[in-house]
């Protein structure tokens, strides 16, 4: 079965006003593969339980101006991939979530992985953390206590401030 999402194309044209409803069996809304940047800018997504943006590449992925809700983690390094590695960045610049069920950003600081947050509100819980991320057969991927690759105005908040 693939892992790959309906949505894989859409984010690599970087949808205006795109809307994504989570109607898949994978458990990612979109997946960043391969090497290189990602921007998604403008719309949003809904409903989905486990993250939105699974980034197994390398490279940047920035999202900004979106809104976000009713959903897990709205972005994701990956934690066990085959040849996991890093860095992988993500900038997440004016978004608005609402009923982010888990970390907003999850990363993994062991592989070098940053995320740099700015300019969002919302309802959610923790803004970013850290993960020691492994190789796929490797153990398991694991929160850490560290925050130095938690960056922006807003990467180290507890919570994001209420729109």
């Amino acid at each position: 079965m693939s892992r790959h999402s309906p949505f894989d194309s859409l984010v690599a044209r970087a949808p205006q006003k795109a809307i994504l409803t989570k109607h898949s069996t994978t458990p990612d809304a979109v997946s960043a593969l391969g090497s290189g940047n990602v921007l998604w800018q403008g719309g949003g997504a809904n409903s989905a339980s486990d993250k939105v943006v699974q980034h197994n590449g390398r490279g940047t992925v920035t999202i900004k101006d979106t809104t976000f809700v009713g959903v897990g983690k709205v972005y994701r390094s990956c934690g066990d991939c085959t040849g996991n590695g890093g860095p992988r960045n993500v900038v997440i610049d004016n978004i608005r979530v609402n009923g982010v069920t888990s970390d907003l950003v999850g990363i993994n600081s062991n592989f070098g992985d940053t995320a740099t947050i700015s300019n969002s509100c919302g309802v959610s819980k923790k803004v970013c953390q850290e993960y020691k991320g492994v190789v796929k057969g490797n153990g398991s991927s694991g929160k850490v206590s560290t925050t130095a690759n938690c960056r922006g105005s807003q990467g180290l908040l507890s919570s994001l401030p209420r729109c």
